[in-house]
Formats: structure tokens, C-alpha cells, sequence
């Protein structure tokens, strides 16, 4: 039995193991570089835009008509639909009304209506509805309700214009709209996936080379984790080295003449009046805290001020609720047009009251139902309303309409 044992222990002392597998490396705590800069820097500002805003105002315009359309035709038949009860609607057309105001004060140029304070007053009142009703009929999809969606008036209608609106506030309130909890780290972090398709779920970025993101402005506006932070914008984490100060106290920020900072994680937009958040990153606790940063000032967002609209807006375009291109890569622009079928051109959107860029089927969110066919050169109407103007986009599909 020992020579026994002793076989083993040799057979096992020469026994080659294969060496244990390299760890998988992730890119995530990585600082974006200059084209993943540029990406986020265009998404942030457009996504803040009086713009974006307004269109989804527009669908919101249209749910709260159908809503409207069926409450009156439930009460006049006199059936008691739940969802489709006076108390709930009242509700509704007021966060309908309160979405409008803060819309109004934003085309002025006044970006509190980004923050949360209470959610009233705010843009987070628009949600209340949608987020309402979504769980209602979730939970009616569930079994949990007994609804007769088929003696619900509308239904169809209601339920569709909904869900234009939740998908156009999607797209937007994810790293623009401020949380309700102060005290967890900005949205967008170094724990962010990034590499070749970073953002090309959340937005729709325009063909060719996005422009630079500018320069801070002079002097530094340099705030830390905590600090209020004095104007809304983007703001892009830096480190700051600090002076040792007088038995560790009265610290100060020591910033270089030159006024290069090295970066220390992803830019954000950040709120007027609201204290500074820490960054995400990947090896953070279970608590997801984040970590304390300083914020730079790249760039103060002081539109509509003057009362006006700046120009570029009038390209930008969004992934939802109308079309969902296929997925293209923003770093390969000629392949992405050859993967998805779609130029620049047929992405853009025309204000009302221009010429037709090219023929074919055309349509708005300002109306329902608006899609129509367009000759190169004719005149695009502007159907007005109170979101601001008409915007005709192309159609993905160009097919006439089936008799």
C-alpha cells in the first residue's frame, strides 16, 4: 500500500497543471477619450434642448387628446370604465397643463424645470400620468385588474399614443432630468460601458466628425463634490491638487497657470442650486456612493436667454417613439450609412415653411397622422401649435398608403 501511495505522489509531483485563465479586463474606469468626449458632449446638449422637449410635448399633445376623446365618450354612455374615471383624468390634465408651463419657462431660457423639488413645478410632473398609467395597465396585463379594454373607448388609440409618449421622455430623462435622491453619483460615470457602440442605444448621433468639445471658459468655474453648483451645464470632472493650508485646515484648490487639469471621469449636466455629485466607478461599494470630485465648467448653458433658438437644432434627431434605425456604428460613419440604409439627409428634420429637400413621404409629430408625400421643392407647411414649430421628418417608409 505505501509504494502504492508513493506512485500517486510522484505521478501528482510531475503532474503539469494547465496555468490558471488571465482575468477578464474591463475599459470601464477608463477616462472617455476625445471622440467618446465629443459623444457625450452632443448628447447632453441635445437632450437638454428646448427641442426635445417641445416634441415630446407634441406627443403629449396627442395622448391628452385621445384621453380626452374617450373620457367624454365613457361619461356620455354612462359607464363607469376605470380607467377612464373624472377624478384621475382632472389629475392628468393638470400635470398635462404643469408640463406646458415648465415648457414655457424653459423657451425662455429658465432650466430649473429640469431639477426636482417635490416633482410639481417640474418636468417631473409631465411623468406622473405616464408613469401612472403604465403601471396601471401593466398590472392589468398582469391579471391583477379586471378591465374590458374591449367597452373602454379608444383603447387602441389611448394606449399607443401612451406609449409614444413614455418612449420620447425615455430617451431624454435618463441623464438630463435631475433624481430625486441628491446624495448618488452623477449618471453618467466611469463605470459606464464605453468602446465602439458607447451611446448608440441612447441617441442618434449625425454622420461624419461631431465638433470639438470647447474649451472651458476663462476664468475656471472649479467646484468639488458638495459645493452648489452656481449655473446649469456640462461640467467634467478634473483632478485638483490642494494646498496643505494651516494645520490641515483652509484648504484651498491649486490650480496651474496653465489651466490644464487632468481628467478624473465623465462629463454630466449638472443643476442650477443643487449640490455637486460624486462619480460612479466600477470597484465602487454596494452602497454605489461614488466618490468625491472636482467639476469644471465646460460649458454654461445660457440658451434661449436671448429669446431665440439656436439653428443647429433644427438637425437633431431622435431614436424614439417614431422609427427604430437599425443599430450603426458612430465611429464608422460611410458604414453605418451602408448598414442602416439611412443618410444624414434622410435623418434630418426640416422646419415648417422651407422647401422639400427631396421627394417622398414625409411626416410630423406636431400633428397625428400626418404623414403625406412631399414634391422636391414644395413648400413643407407649419401646422403651429404651442410647442414651438413644425419639424417634417422623412419616413422610414416610403411605401403609398394600401387602399
Amino acid at each position: 500500500m505505501s509504494e502504492y501511495l508513493k506512485e500517486i505522489e510522484e505521478e501528482l509531483a510531475n503532474l503539469q497543471l494547465p496555468p490558471d485563465p488571465s482575468p477578464p479586463t474591463y475599459d470601464y474606469d477608463s477616462i472617455p477619450d476625445d471622440e467618446e468626449r465629443r459623444r457625450i458632449f452632443y448628447m447632453l446638449k441635445k437632450n437638454s434642448s428646448y427641442t426635445a422637449w417641445a416634441r415630446v410635448g407634441k406627443f403629449y399633445d396627442q395622448w391628452m387628446a385621445v384621453y380626452t376623446k374617450a373620457y367624454e365618450e365613457a361619461r356620455a354612455s354612462n359607464r363607469d370604465e376605470y380607467f377612464f374615471w373624472e377624478n384621475r383624468y382632472i389629475k392628468d390634465y393638470a400635470n398635462y397643463k404643469g408640463y406646458a408651463e415648465c415648457l414655457s419657462r424653459l423657451k425662455i431660457g429658465d432650466k430649473r424645470p429640469f431639477k426636482f423639488l417635490g416633482r410639481f413645478g417640474y418636468f417631473y410632473q409631465g411623468l406622473l400620468p405616464s408613469d401612472s398609467w403604465s403601471t396601471r395597465i401593466m398590472r392589468f396585463e398582469w391579471g391583477e385588474t379586471e378591465i374590458d379594454e374591449v367597452a373602454s373607448p379608444l383603447w387602441n388609440e389611448f394606449t399607443s399614443s401612451l406609449t409614444q409618449v413614455r418612449y420620447a421622455l425615455g430617451e431624454l430623462r435618463r441623464y438630463i432630468q435631475e433624481d430625486r435622491y441628491l446624495d448618488i453619483p452623477a449618471p453618467l460615470g466611469l463605470s459606464s460601458y464605453r468602446g465602439p457602440n458607447f451611446l448608440r442605444e441612447d441617441t442618434v448621433l449625425p454622420d461624419g466628425d461631431l465638433p470639438p468639445v470647447p474649451d472651458a471658459p476663462q476664468p475656471l468655474r472649479i467646484i468639488q463634490t458638495g459645493d452648489t453648483v452656481p449655473c446649469s451645464g456640462i461640467w467634467e470632472p478634473v483632478k485638483v491638487e490642494m494646498s496643505s493650508g494651516l494645520m490641515g485646515m483652509f484648504k484651498k484648490p491649486q490650480i496651474p497657470d496653465s489651466g490644464d487639469l487632468e481628467l478624473d471621469g465623465t462629463m454630466n449636466y449638472l443643476h442650477v442650486d443643487s449640490p455637486a455629485p460624486t462619480i460612479a466607478f466600477e470597484a465602487d461599494s454596494l452602497r454605489r456612493d461614488g466618490r468625491p470630485t472636482f467639476w469644471k465648467l465646460l460649458w454654461r448653458d445660457d440658451r434661449y436667454e436671448d429669446g431665440t433658438i439656436p439653428p443647429e437644432e433644427a438637425d437633431y434627431q431622435f431614436r424614439c417613439p417614431e422609427f427604430s434605425p437599425p443599430p450603426w456604428i458612430e465611429f464608422y460613419p460611410e458604414e453605418a450609412r451602408n448598414a442602416s440604409g439611412m443618410s444624414a439627409t434622410e435623418r434630418r428634420s426640416i422646419p415648417g415653411g422651407q422647401s422639400c429637400p427631396e421627394a417622398g413621404w414625409w411626416f410630423t409629430p406636431a400633428k397625428s397622422g400626418s404623414r403625406r408625400y412631399f414634391k422636391q421643392g414644395e413648400t413643407m407647411p407649419s401646422l403651429g401649435g404651442d410647442y414651438g414649430d413644425t419639424f417634417w421628418q422623412r419616413s422610414p417608409d416610403q411605401s403609398p398608403p394600401s387602399l
